[in-house]
């Protein structure tokens, strides 16, 4: 019996039918910003001088709006979705478009591997993304969420294999403002087992796509510092630049990647509880009727296969041939990550992710009401 831990904050069914009112402009949008270099110029990437390496961004045409900002109604916003895939893919050139697998990035049609990741160290990267993101209004999965509109993080491969440069780690698109269903990559299999990097890389590469700049502050993912520890976003205003201070791309002389990210994501909503996984789904079979009802000696969790209870592997991290490494199958549990996972069988993902969001929905549809009875 496989069981499904949902812990994201809204079904990707539910968020693509919300997709349309909640796009919707709260006020008219500002004027947009034009990037100081021109299109096609690849900003970053390539090794640090300490053997690091470092993503980019290349930046496209046609700067977008900046949005309004955030403003809390009272009225539900869907939040965006973040697919994370670590199974690779054939991508085509085009407007970006992640539910078509069309990017800027590539110049003639591109394959990418499968990341050959085992379950510990993806449940590192899952997790340690979700934290990453968790201030904002956003739905981390491993789950593809088909044709709703979504922002795709491609977790695998190598920079060659989309004809870049050795030594880059990840590149996005960017234009100062928000590139709708932007692919942006993630070059894992170049990090080994330094899932800690391979989630930082991503979080810079998919900020990139809505407008950040790279930022000489060595506690924040936008960094191309090292040796302060692990990277979270920082509300400090920062200057921008890779290995020296330089104007930022988009004006001014300095970022702060918080605010950036406040407008352009927006806020967890109001009555989100984010408390750990929820109770699991169980997507296996239903027990047969004559099952007994008398228990094995031996029934009740096993330590060693409980998905929601397994120590991390203490080599997971030290050895890259661990044997039960592999690019993982749908049915992989992410146990404990905060994220939307995928199913083995019995009742599909999008059916188990929408029954969770019935459950959260009504939750915060009631904090809201008791909200504004207090007010």
């Amino acid at each position: 019996m496989r069981a499904i831990h949902v812990v994201s904050a809204i079904s990707l069914l539910t968020v693509g039918a919300a997709t349309a009112s909640a796009e919707a402009p709260l006020q008219q949008p500002q004027a947009p910003l034009a990037p100081l270099a021109p299109p096609g110029t690849l900003v970053g990437g390539g090794f640090t001088p300490d053997g690091t390496p470092r993503g980019g961004y290349i930046i496209v045409g046609d700067p977008q709006p900046l949005p309004p900002p955030d403003v809390d109604d009272g009225t539900y916003h869907a939040p965006k979705i973040f697919y994370v895939n670590r199974s690779g893919g054939t991508y085509y050139p085009g407007t970006n478009d992640a539910r078509t697998n069309r990017s800027t990035i590539v110049g003639t049609t591109r394959t990418i591997p499968a990341w050959n990741v085992s379950a510990t160290g993806w449940n590192q990267v899952m997790t340690c993304l979700t934290t990453m993101f968790s201030r904002w209004n956003v739905v981390i999965t491993d789950v593809d969420p088909g044709n709703v509109p979504h922002w795709e993080l491609v977790t695998a491969g190598r920079p060659q294999d989309i004809g870049m440069q050795q030594g880059v780690g990840g590149v996005s698109p960017f234009n100062c403002g928000t590139i709708q269903n932007s692919i942006v990559f993630t070059f894992a299999a170049i990090y080994g087992n330094d899932y800690r990097s391979v989630c930082e890389t991503n979080a810079q590469e998919i900020a990139h796509s809505f407008g950040l700049d790279h930022e000489r502050l060595c506690q924040d993912p936008m960094t191309y510092l090292t040796g302060c520890g692990n990277k979270s976003f920082q509300n400090v205003a920062a200057p921008c630049g890779e290995y020296s201070n330089r104007a930022c791309m988009c004006g001014g002389s300095t970022q702060n990647s918080v605010a950036l990210l406040d407008q352009r994501l927006g806020l967890a909503e109001p009555g989100m509880v984010d408390a750990g996984p929820m109770p699991p789904i169980d997507a296996g079979p239903t027990p047969a009727p004559d099952a007994g009802p008398t228990p094995s000696p031996d029934a009740g969790p096993n330590p060693s296969t409980d998905a929601g209870t397994q120590p991390q592997d203490p080599d997971a991290a030290i050895n890259p041939g661990d044997p039960d490494a592999g690019p993982g199958s749908s049915d992989e549990i992410s146990a404990g990550c905060g994220c939307a996972s995928g199913s083995s069988s019995g009742i599909p993902p999008h059916l188990l992710l929408a029954m969770a969001v019935l459950l959260i929905v009504r939750s915060r549809s009631r904090a809201r009401a008791r909200a504004r009875a207090r007010s």
